[in-house]
């Protein structure tokens, strides 16, 4: 299948819920509000381990975005055994080969389309799927969301960019999701001033000056806040109906409460509150309105 010509985005994490979903659903927001329509974007998560409903999936719904919430990999109960024991190099690229054809085939026709990774940057190695493998075959730039703190939140990071970047991967720059506001160790102010002050420069990592690390673009610092606070269960091995691309689901049989579109409102604001956008779009050479 040929290469779309979709601008795509690849968003990484630290963890599971760091807050990656929530920051795509807010990228799609800035760009409803700035010259795109909803036939323009898309979004899927190629990978996951989690098939619960997610805010995202209720705000692409809800706004006539097309969406793939889930596949065409899902992690199920066992899987990693099955990975481990077949040790099959060329599953793992038949693997990879059905994400990029599943992206290309959603990005058809598209400007602009958001990749939601899983977990951290290895999460998937074992299966030779992991967010970088995935990021380099689609040539997509990585927007990573980062950790609360100053020293975790630095080294967290570090891990993360050199993991892509070990796999040839261009990082954008980086968020840093859910900081805390009453941490007694490091004030949110703190926070967002020795992080920055730290990837403003860049770093060796101590091995050789060839793997020094160059700045890290900062688009924002996101703090918690007890309005976004909610239980998601996780549910895990379910299946519900496939989508016309292959061995992905898209789920829209459902309706959005009034609760979850204030909550979705809620969190579009208070993350166009503290991330710089512009920056963002401005370094991926995306043109604006």
């Amino acid at each position: 299948m040929a290469e779309s010509t979709a601008q795509l985005l690849y968003v990484g994490g630290m963890q599971s819920s760091s807050g990656k979903s929530t920051c795509c659903l807010a990228i799609l927001s800035f760009l409803l509000e700035h010259g795109y329509s909803p036939s323009d974007l898309a979004y899927i998560k190629p990978v996951t381990q989690c098939e619960s409903l997610q805010p995202v999936t209720q705000f692409c719904h809800t706004h006539g975005i097309r969406h793939i919430d889930a596949g065409p990999v899902v992690f199920r109960s066992g899987v990693t055994y099955k990975f481990i024991e077949d040790n099959d190099p060329e599953a793992g690229k038949k693997r990879i080969e059905r994400v990029v054809k599943a992206v290309h085939a959603l990005a058809k026709g598209k400007k602009f389309v958001l990749v939601d990774g899983i977990g951290y940057a290895s999460v998937g190695s074992n299966g030779s799927v992991s967010n970088a493998q995935i990021a380099k075959a689609l040539n997509a730039p990585v927007l990573l969301v980062g950790k609360t703190g100053v020293g975790d939140a630095i080294d967290s990071m570090n891990l993360s960019r050199i993991y892509f970047h070990h796999y040839g991967c261009d990082v954008v720059g980086a968020i840093f999701s859910k900081v805390k506001l009453d941490c007694p160790r490091h004030t949110y102010d703190n926070c967002k001033k020795f992080v920055s002050m730290y990837f403003e420069k860049g770093h060796e990592d101590g091995a050789a000056e060839e793997r020094k690390e160059p700045p890290l673009k900062v688009f924002g610092f996101v703090p918690t806040n007890k309005d976004l606070v909610r239980e998601v269960e996780e549910s895990c091995a379910l299946m519900y109906p496939n989508d016309e691309i292959e061995g992905c689901c898209s789920r829209d049989d459902f309706e959005v409460s009034e609760e979850d579109k204030e909550w979705n409102r809620k969190a579009v604001k208070h993350f166009e509150e503290f991330i710089d956008f512009q920056a963002l779009f401005g370094a991926l050479k995306v043109d604006l309105k």
